[in-house]
């Protein structure tokens, strides 16, 4: 009985969720819904059925010894919060509800767009080429004996940092492919936009960043897919390669993480790579898994009262300019605290842990409240905008920092607010004007999805 309940809790919440975009219909842009639908599947559900599987064959996973036998009231409060999610949202939807993302070329005036384009550009390129001398990433690659490198240890010996300020350049070129992808027509596959991208999963997998990489793979997916429902098997084995070849690179970087130290080439193979990363994924505490949010109800030792969000205000700041800054993220937190881990691990709380850690129960219902309602508003702004192109990629940006809040933490969100926002000021500048020179059709907005009791 005990893990029927696990795995019929570990089912609700997505299938509310789809279940609820079903009844919108099919728009240009993917819905919210199914977005944290999606979320939910990957990190939440198929970790519930594999604890349910645990239960009876032994395996491990984190945080075991802390939750066994009451896994439900973890997965009770995320569906409590699923349910508030999709309140919002339809709250914002049937309100008529439209928070139009202003167009950053709209706030700021123009100065020579197309210079300051083609220096964030290159400058960007320039960043992540000191980036990747600076991890010692070249010498590996030339190599080809590659090791877990994560920090740069500066001259101390002692201070280490992320060198976060110099991946910006990263975030940069990811900004300028997308807005190339929703307003050039017949793009090319290869390009200097993608060719530039490339090299940036490239630096991310050679420090780890596997959740970098995954961004990148989401984002173009959103721009790319939006509104497009062409069954051609050509169009449907392409986006599944590159879905595929995105995992494998996940799954290698993985691999060269589990392994740590001097993992040359011949070393890869896909069938060890993949196992590390179920692994990995099975028996650690990542996305919104069941274990970690029921050991941050149970064990919890205070509330913070809102001081993690505020952390968010001094995260800009490098620790290359403040070697001492306090740590910003929430996960040391989570997994020194609540999970007992151990070491200098990290462990990402989610939206729902920290809402949780900050104010109870009434903190996760009010605070998922209205993140559903801010996705639902912006959606429904992103539907009636006529600027399709501009618009896609707005929305884009603005779904994937709730995502990255929903699986992350909110200090994590925040700075990927703050990094795009500042390159959609540059690239927007250079579209707008670079389209007004071309003969446009003035897209016609679309209706948002409309509630009454009938859909519900």
């Amino acid at each position: 009985m005990y893990t029927f309940v696990i795995i019929l809790l570990g089912i609700l919440p997505p299938a509310l969720l789809y279940g609820a975009a079903r009844l919108e219909g099919h728009k240009s842009m993917i819905s919210p819904l199914k977005i944290m639908a999606a979320t939910l599947l990957i990190g939440f559900t198929f970790k519930s059925l594999y604890i349910a599987f645990a239960e009876h064959s032994g395996s491990p996973y984190r945080a075991r010894e802390l939750t066994e036998g009451v896994i439900p009231i973890g997965q009770a409060v995320v569906l409590l919060a699923t349910v508030a999610f999709l309140v919002g949202y339809v709250l914002a939807t049937s309100a008529r509800a439209r928070l139009v993302i202003p167009a950053p070329s709209k706030l700021i005036p123009a100065i020579a767009p197309r210079t300051f384009y083609h220096l964030m550009f290159f400058g960007s390129v320039a960043l992540l080429l000191v980036y990747f001398q600076k991890m010692g990433f070249t010498k590996q690659l030339l190599s080809l004996n590659f090791s877990r490198t994560t920090y740069f240890l500066f001259d101390d010996g002692m201070t280490k940092s992320s060198l976060g300020h110099l991946t910006m350049g990263a975030d940069f070129l990811l900004i300028g492919l997308l807005y190339y992808l929703a307003n050039s027509q017949g793009h090319r596959l290869m390009n200097r936009y993608s060719a530039a991208v490339l090299f940036s999963a490239l630096a991310y997998f050679m420090s780890s960043k596997r959740m970098a990489v995954l961004i990148i793979i989401i984002a173009i997916l959103l721009v790319v897919r939006a509104g497009k429902r062409n069954k051609a098997v050509l169009k449907f084995l392409r986006r599944y390669a590159f879905i595929g070849l995105g995992m494998l690179i996940l799954a290698f970087a993985s691999q060269i993480r589990n392994q740590g130290q001097n993992v040359s080439l011949s070393q890869l193979q896909a069938s060890t790579a993949i196992q590390a990363t179920f692994e990995h994924a099975m028996h650690g505490a990542y996305f919104v898994d069941p274990a970690k949010v029921t050991a941050i109800v149970l064990r919890n030792p205070e509330y913070l009262a809102g001081r993690t969000f505020l952390m968010a205000f001094i995260a800009p700041v490098p620790r290359a300019i403040w070697p001492s800054k306090p740590v910003v993220r929430l996960g040391p937190y989570v997994a020194q605290e609540i999970l007992d881990y151990g070491n200098d691990s990290g462990a990402p709380p989610t939206a729902i842990g920290e809402f949780y850690i900050n104010f109870g129960l009434p903190g996760v219902l009010v605070g998922m409240l209205l993140v559903g309602g801010l996705a639902g508003a912006v959606y429904r702004g992103a539907l009636r905008s006529p600027e399709r192109g501009n618009a896609l990629v707005r929305y884009t940006l603005v779904m994937l920092c709730i995502a990255m809040f929903l699986i992350g933490d909110f200090t994590y969100a925040m700075m990927l607010a703050l990094k795009y926002g500042f390159a959609s000021v540059i690239c927007e500048h250079y579209w707008r004007r670079r389209l007004r020179k071309q003969v446009l059709v003035t897209a016609t907005p679309e209706r948002p999805p409309v509630w009454n009791a009938a859909h519900l």
